[in-house]
């Protein structure tokens, strides 16, 4: 089953789909260029992240994740070919919003695929945001693999923005949409400007796909 397969699952589940009819889906298909196909290689230590060794670890099913906004209210995944959007455009739904995104991530967990970003902080800011809602009894099934859960950061280092990482690997485009800080998102969304924010976060997503593919996986695929 493929990953767009498993989201298509997650959504048939009937509980998923009335919290949907208050959450904003997008789904695109991406380049070529930018498509995540499965490939064997190799992790080693994970300094930045503060946690365990990870070294040694082989993966071959991963997918790029990032979000908008404190509390995020975007969660952009980037499956294979295929870039996934949810979003909501006012706080009102928030918790069913955070159960769906909760049961799709933990759909991917289970499935054995890695989470990659650009940044250190989504890990925890997910977390903290996914922990609000352990006094749902519905979700106790669920919730233990936030325990396990790790992000893998393509930054070299905690300072190293995202338009520093496409110079070192000589990918700029002039097309590129980066909104910047948290300030200029919140914004955005107060304004309603969804359009933007959605094309921020598609941009995020493929230029985190290129890092991906063209430094880090050269610097940790196995022969």
């Amino acid at each position: 089953m493929n990953e767009l397969a498993l989201f298509n699952k997650m959504n048939s589940i009937q509980e998923l789909s009335i919290n949907f009819q208050l959450i904003k889906k997008e789904i695109y298909k991406i380049a070529s260029k930018f498509s995540l196909k499965p490939k064997i290689f190799k992790i080693k230590d994970n300094k930045r992240s503060g946690k365990r060794s990870i070294n040694k670890t082989k993966i071959s099913k991963f997918y790029i994740i990032d979000i908008e906004g404190d509390p995020f209210f975007l969660l952009g995944l980037l499956l294979d070919d295929t870039i996934i959007q949810l979003y909501l455009e006012d706080f009102n739904s928030y918790e069913n919003f955070l159960i769906c995104c909760l049961k799709i991530i933990n759909l991917l967990y289970k499935n054995k695929m890695t989470p990659f970003s650009f940044g250190f902080f989504k890990e925890s800011r997910l977390k903290d945001a996914f922990t609000a809602l352990t006094f749902n009894k519905t979700l106790k099934d669920i919730e233990s693999f936030l325990i396990d859960y790790e992000i893998i950061n393509l930054q070299e280092n905690n300072h190293e923005s995202l338009t520093e990482a496409l110079l070192k690997i000589d990918y700029l485009t002039t097309d590129i949409l980066f909104l910047g800080n948290f300030n200029n998102i919140h914004q955005l969304f107060k304004q309603k400007q969804f359009d933007l924010i959605l094309k921020h976060n598609q941009n995020c997503l493929l230029n985190e796909s290129i890092i991906l593919q063209r430094r880090f996986l050269k610097k940790n695929r196995l022969k």
